[in-house]
């Protein structure tokens, strides 16, 4: 077969599994699509639950930690879907929710110190000094 004769087979091809549905899923389009309508669902009721100064700061909490961010999102938005929210999230309740996260997501930073062993000494409290005072023979092999 001819290299056009070949594009041809996998044009045909392409165009049955796409009639088909793919077979794979989704196109990337369709996907961008469906994101954006969640996204877009998402803020429609992020605004119906929250007050505006709350909202803003949590769009400066997603320029900062857009994780955290998320976390405050999902968190909300569950709360109301369960009926936990009375009325709308204020700025000072939101700085609530963002302390528990905080306290949620905090590193427990720990310091360990190694102490390295000097080749030759077992133990830094008996040995230490021994050998660096002058006139001192007794470590001395020549006798």
């Amino acid at each position: 077969m001819a290299d056009p004769e070949l594009e041809a087979l996998r044009q045909r091809r392409l165009a049955e599994l796409q009639a088909q549905g793919g077979g794979q899923g989704p196109s990337p389009e369709e996907m961008q699509r469906q994101r954006r309508e969640q996204e877009q669902a998402k803020n429609s009721m992020l605004a119906s639950i929250m007050d505006p100064s709350a909202r803003s700061r949590l769009a400066s909490l997603r320029a900062v930690k857009p994780e955290n961010a998320a976390m405050v999102e999902n968190y909300l938005i569950q709360a109301a879907q369960r009926g936990q929210l009375h009325g709308k999230v204020g700025e000072e309740d939101l700085k609530h929710i963002l302390a528990q996260v905080a306290e949620r997501t905090a590193a427990k930073t720990t310091i360990s110190f190694n102490r390295r062993q000097l080749a030759g000494f077992e133990d830094d409290d008996q040995d230490y000094g021994r050998g660096l005072r002058r006139g001192d023979d007794s470590d001395s092999d020549s006798d």
